[in-house]
């Protein structure tokens, strides 16, 4: 399954039930709203000092910086911090691994 930032930010509770028929989870109107919810940007930021990057079972060190996982929640943000190297190794992937 490959999602896309974009797909998800037009069509956010759309993108949670593709994802749930994905995992074989079955979601009423209710419950897709509510994940909706807290899968919104706007709710993220507010719980953002919940996104640590903790690795389980490792010591207390984070892999991101408290307020470093959410950045501005628009489209195409992301260019700012992707090198040209790393976009070219995203395609391959992406071409070699997710075909359909």
């Amino acid at each position: 399954l490959l999602l896309h930032y974009a797909d998800a930010k037009k069509d956010l509770t759309g993108t949670v039930q593709k994802l749930a028929k994905f995992l074989e989870v079955d979601l009423t109107a209710r419950e897709a709203d509510e994940v909706s919810h807290k899968c919104s940007f706007q709710h993220m930021k507010t719980v953002e000092d919940k996104m640590t990057g903790m690795l389980w079972g490792h010591d207390e060190s984070s892999i991101m910086k408290v307020g470093g996982t959410l950045r501005s929640g628009r489209n195409g943000d992301g260019i700012s911090v992707v090198t040209p190297e790393m976009r070219r190794e995203w395609e391959e992937t992406v071409q070699t691994e997710l075909r359909d």
